[in-house]
């Protein structure tokens, strides 16, 4: 199913390539926060799958996230048990 949207385009110079330019999309126009947006809108066309499933596409997401914030726990609590069997070996 083809879809066409009303698009603000967003300048900033890129991280990779100085001096050259980046550009990205928005739903919105984001000039009223500090970004750099293109004066005028444009109308971007694209496809939409005809059977996209939402939930399926959240719940990819969410288990995405959970695992990553799993990873990022159990670095923190082996980090915080490095520091305790340190302080306990200087006490013995």
């Amino acid at each position: 199913m083809k879809q066409q949207q009303q698009m603000w385009v967003r300048v900033q110079e890129s991280w990779e390539n100085p001096g050259s330019l980046m550009y990205s999309l928005s739903d919105m126009d984001m000039s009223k926060h500090g970004w750099l947006m293109l004066p005028d809108t444009i109308t971007v066309e694209f496809d939409i799958p005809n059977h996209v499933d939402v939930r399926a596409l959240k719940l990819s997401q969410l288990e995405k996230t959970k695992k990553e914030l799993q990873a990022e726990f159990t670095a923190r609590v082996t980090e915080l048990q490095s520091q305790i069997n340190e302080l306990l070996a200087i006490e013995g």
